[in-house]
Order: structure tokens, then C-alpha cells, then sequence
């Protein structure tokens, strides 16, 4: 795993991988925000795809004010839509697209630049190319915000290599990757991904790891043993979304979750841990 030490050094969290909290309606008051971080949160995410950005920049400002009380600073990470469409209550990408940068995602990013935001997540991501793309919108824009590239079909696949060495972050988005490749492929293809991406001393998110947590206030064996083996394989940040988005025990999902990475990380040798 692997450092970036402009933000490593303001970040005093629990366990060495990141905690990455999607943020909702039901969890953006200061309050909220300020627990949350309490718990171990160490980055926020923003869905673009949910909400209208008065919300999200609502949100911000929240976040702020409790990363402050906290002597913190959290970084904040704008996920982009990308151009997909709902099949069998599933997200696909639309193959039609000619780029996975749509008109709703140029409206966000200009937001996300308006608000000084840390990362922008592309989705879709099939090649370098298109980490370029967005590259070039934010040089446009004098825009210091960072890319991280999310995998979640099989054209990243087969240009991995060349996506984390122009990315400055990957995040591989495991429930959109398992409709364009074989579910039973997912944990080995996830273990390489991770693989390259801590060679290239890249950091990797890993998502949909407590997703029995967003009805429940406890979580399911597998979903601990999906925590561990993303851990054990080298993963430097874990999602929690719904769970904390709109779910109904989101404190409890992030203590949960930190719980389950320190464990696992007492069964890891120690490495460097790469952060957002």
C-alpha cells in the first residue's frame, strides 16, 4: 500500500486502509458528520448520481464545519454517473456512448471544481484515453483535483496497466464489473487489479463490502470475510454506500467496518498504506 503524504498527514484514523462513507440525505448534518468521522471515516464520497447539487454542496459545507471541530481534513471524492443505463433493476454502460464523460457528468465536474473537491471517480473507464479526457477538462478548468479511475467493465480490463499508470487512483467497482464478466471471476480479478495497483504505488478502493448492513445492525459472515480477503489482498480504501448513504445503521456500518479492517490487518504484515 502506498502514502500520499499531503493528506496521510492530517489523517489520525483508526485502521491503516481508509474508510470511504458515501454521505445522503439522512447523513449530512454536522452532527452526523461529526460522529461519522468519530468512527473512523477518513473520506467522503458524493453519488452524482443521486441528488441535485444544492444537496451536495449542502453536504460540503457540512463536512467542513466537522472536519474543523475535529482538527481534520477529509478529503472528498465526486462520483460521476457516467453513461448508463437501467436494465433488470441493474446499471449497464451504454455502449452507444462514445465517451464515458456524459453532459450531467460535465455539470458535476464543473461543480466539483466550483467546491474544491479532492477526487473526481470517472465512470466506465475502458482505457486511458478516457482518464486523459477528464484530465484535460480539469487542466481547462486550473482545476487541482485528482482522477481516480473506476473499473467496471471488461475493456479496463484489458487495458489495466496502462488506466493505473495514467490514473492517480483506481477503484474497482465490483457490482457494475460482475454484469460484463463471469460473478465466480470477480474475487480473483479484483486480487490482480489490487496487485497492479500497489506495484504501481497507486491507491485502490474497493467497493460493496457491507451491503447486509444497510437493513440491519449487524453484519453477515460473508460480508467480514469479503472485508478481510479485500484487506489481506492489499486494498488501501473500502466503500461503505448505502449503508451510509440512506441505510438505517450507518454508525454502526462504520464501526463495523473499521472493526473488521483492524482485524484483518492484524493478519497482514505490515506494508505502507496508500492514501486518498
Amino acid at each position: 500500500m502506498v502514502h500520499l503524504n499531503y493528506l496521510y498527514s492530517h489523517c489520525m484514523h483508526h485502521s491503516r486502509a481508509q474508510i470511504i462513507a458515501t454521505i445522503g440525505p439522512l447523513t449530512r448534518s454536522i452532527d452526523y458528520l461529526r460522529v461519522l468521522i468519530d468512527r473512523g471515516v477518513d473520506v467522503i464520497r458524493l453519488d452524482f448520481s443521486q441528488e441535485i447539487f444544492e444537496e451536495h454542496r449542502r453536504t460540503i459545507h457540512n463536512l467542513r464545519i466537522a472536519a474543523s471541530d475535529h482538527h481534520r481534513y477529509i478529503p472528498i471524492i465526486g462520483d460521476l454517473v457516467g453513461p448508463r443505463i437501467e436494465q433488470d433493476s441493474r446499471s449497464h454502460y451504454s455502449h452507444s456512448s462514445l465517451s464515458p464523460i456524459t453532459e450531467h457528468d460535465r455539470e458535476a465536474i464543473a461543480f466539483g471544481i466550483e467546491q474544491e473537491i479532492d477526487y473526481v471517480a470517472l465512470a466506465y473507464v475502458g482505457s486511458s484515453d478516457d482518464v486523459q479526457d477528464l484530465q484535460n477538462i480539469l487542466w481547462e478548468k486550473n482545476s487541482r483535483a485528482r482522477i481516480i479511475a473506476k473499473i467496471e467493465r471488461i475493456e479496463a480490463l484489458r487495458n489495466i496497466n496502462n488506466i493505473v499508470d495514467t490514473a492517480d487512483a483506481i477503484m474497482i467497482a465490483r457490482d457494475n464489473l460482475g454484469n460484463d464478466v463471469p460473478i465466480e471471476q470477480i474475487p480473483y480479478i479484483q486480487h490482480n487489479i489490487i496487485s497492479i495497483a500497489n506495484w504501481a504505488h497507486k491507491p485502490v478502493i474497493t467497493t460493496e463490502m457491507l451491503h447486509s448492513m444497510i437493513s440491519s445492525p449487524t453484519p453477515t459472515r460473508a460480508d467480514i470475510s469479503d472485508i478481510a480477503s479485500a484487506i489481506i489482498s492489499g486494498s488501501d480504501a473500502l466503500v461503505l454506500d448505502r449503508e451510509t448513504a440512506d441505510g438505517k445503521y450507518p454508525i454502526e456500518a462504520v464501526e463495523m467496518m473499521d472493526r473488521a479492517i483492524l482485524e484483518a490487518e492484524r493478519h497482514v504484515a505490515h506494508r505502507d498504506a496508500h492514501t486518498l
